[in-house]
């Protein structure tokens, strides 16, 4: 049994030799066949810095004014001037539209007529007033001094007590035409559309000639000189934007950095 197992052993020595040594050949050759390629490396040079948590509108934005408005015929009637068109800028106050005032002169006339017959009663009443109080008075002395009679007095009182209620009766009429007046003039007012503010003039509805009813829209006034975007974020993104933080919107102009106000 020994001098069997010995040639077994040597003969499982030799063939791990030759398998080692056909490894070691194989090796040599595939690297001389495909030989290693040279690693590109790019360094760069670390430096401490701010990171960005960019958070991105999810549709495209819209830029609108920050104020704008639609002005609309308070007064009915024709159109008897138009001074700016549509593209043009105005100043706060000027005149746009200027609708025909005949009928609210008319009144504004008649409501000055009115107010000045009231006031006209006005002092007439409060003159019989100052003369039934001096009757009155007198006739309190002469009775105190056994001059006059009770009689007298009463009716004197009496008529002062009516002149009195008579004046305020033509006091509430002044009041009252004096508010009318103040209305006639106020509609008088509105037949001129003038600008609310400094803007650019979008939309002018009406022209020369025209008849308005009231309530009808007339223009559309921006006020360009501030502008803001109105942008969606997605809903998971909202508890990272708070106000004051710098939004980049791209435009069809040079990029612009802006402030999220809300």
């Amino acid at each position: 049994m020994t001098s069997v197992a010995k040639p077994s052993r040597l003969f499982t020595w030799i063939g791990r030799v030759v398998v080692i040594l056909a490894l070691i050949v194989g090796a040599v050759a595939a690297r001389r066949l495909w030989p290693e390629r040279p690693l590109s490396i790019r360094a760069a040079v670390v430096a401490v810095g701010t990171v960005r948590d960019v958070v991105s509108s999810s549709t495209a934005g819209e830029v609108a004014p920050e104020s704008h408005a639609t002005l609309r015929a308070e007064v009915g009637g024709q159109v008897i001037a138009v001074t700016k068109r549509r593209g043009e800028r105005v100043k706060k106050g000027e005149l746009i539209v200027r609708i025909d005032p005949s009928d609210l002169d008319i009144r504004v006339r008649q409501s000055q007529a009115a107010l000045a017959t009231a006031e006209a009663q006005v002092a007439q009443a409060a003159a019989r007033v100052g003369t039934m109080k001096r009757q009155s008075e007198r006739a309190q002395k002469l009775l105190s001094g056994g001059a006059g009679t009770a009689q007298v007095s009463e009716d004197t009182a009496a008529a002062l007590l009516e002149a009195n209620r008579a004046l305020q009766t033509v006091q509430s009429q002044r009041e009252q035409a004096l508010a009318q007046l103040l209305a006639a003039k106020v509609a008088r007012g509105r037949a001129d559309i003038v600008a609310p503010f400094d803007g650019l003039l979008t939309d002018v509805h009406i022209q020369q000639g025209d008849s308005l009813a009231p309530a009808s829209p007339v223009l559309h006034i921006i006020d360009d000189s501030r502008l803001h975007v109105d942008a969606t974020i997605d809903e998971a993104d909202v508890a990272r934007v708070r106000p004051g933080q710098s939004a980049e919107l791209s435009m069809p102009c040079p990029t612009a950095t802006l402030p999220v106000v809300s």
